[in-house]
């Protein structure tokens, strides 16, 4: 079976066996075997619910039953999305991040330059991951300020 350019393999090829003697044709058998290619993948440990934390192993899982870009085993902490299989390939679309710090924790707001630092009290107003932009409220001020999350319970003030 041909595939056109856009199309994808469908795992199904068809095959003429034709057996030869001296004096010719012998006879034709067609068989239709199917292909399956495998590729080792970022994997459920374990059955989860979403909002739970995964964890990861490496499994083969056939290559037409991934939807998505598998995850960098090496990277996360990973939270669900929605449920996941035991065994079941960890793509981008079924998680995301699992928040290091979350909306309502109370974190030191830190900004400075040119060595003056200046620290006060602050509130997350989201959910944040390392590195990543969060809201804060200013604790004495009430003021709403951007940053980033520089580890649990500090954020860089104007996320530079």
């Amino acid at each position: 079976t041909k595939t056109r350019p856009g199309e994808t393999f469908s795992g199904h090829i068809d095959v003429t066996v034709t057996g030869l003697t001296e004096n010719g044709k012998c006879e034709s058998v067609r068989i239709r075997p199917k292909i399956v290619v495998w590729k080792d993948v970022p994997v459920a440990l374990a059955a989860v619910s979403s909002g739970e934390q995964v964890q990861l192993t490496v499994g083969r899982v056939a290559l037409s039953k991934l939807t998505g870009d598998s995850v960098d085993i090496r990277s996360g902490p990973w939270e669900a999305i929605k449920s996941l299989k035991q065994g079941e390939a960890v793509t981008k679309n079924l998680v995301e991040p699992l928040p290091a710090a979350r909306s309502g924790d109370d974190v030191e707001l830190v900004a400075g330059k040119n060595g003056l630092t200046i620290r006060a009290s602050g509130r997350l107003l989201e959910d944040a991951v390392l590195g990543g932009r969060v809201r804060v409220a200013n604790l004495a001020t009430g003021a709403v300020i951007d940053g980033v999350l520089v580890s649990p319970g500090r954020v860089r003030a104007g996320g530079v």
